[in-house]
């Protein structure tokens, strides 16, 4: 894991597959490290206990045999989960709490992005859009 500080907070835990513990972990100091109002050195909105619980059960969700996500906060208090192979192969989830999921995947030339419900489970959309990143041959040159 990378130091946190207002400078390191975009990659706080990336590794190919995390254990639950060390996700848990990397969640629980990514939150801890966004706490207060303007963590980013600016006017970065504090990570809620809500946004943190859902972004827990999505990474509790996610099948044993999907590669770990870079997860990251955002300046507006979400979380952010991505997945990239490639510059133009990438698959980002933003969980802000209250039950929603932001989304964007860039496969190749293709794109998906949308809004999905979540209590709990991966939603389909969601889903569908990682088994894409995870199953496809990402060419080097796209």
């Amino acid at each position: 894991m990378d130091e946190l500080g207002t400078g390191g907070l975009r990659r706080i835990a990336r590794s190919p597959r995390l254990a639950d513990q060390d996700r848990a972990t990397a969640l629980e100091e990514l939150a801890k490290a966004c706490a207060t109002p303007g963590w980013d050195s600016y006017d970065g909105t504090p990570v809620s206990r809500a946004t943190l619980q859902d972004a827990r059960e999505f990474c509790d969700a996610l099948p044993e045999e999907w590669p770990a996500p870079e997860i990251s906060a955002d300046p507006d208090g979400a979380i952010s989960l991505e997945w990239a192979r490639g510059p133009h192969w990438v698959f980002t989830l933003s969980v802000a709490g209250g039950g929603q999921i932001s989304y964007a995947g860039l496969f190749g030339a293709s794109r998906v992005h949308g809004v999905e419900p979540f209590s709990g489970t991966i939603p389909e959309a969601i889903r569908a859009g990682l088994e894409l990143l995870f199953r496809s041959t990402a060419p080097s040159d796209e």
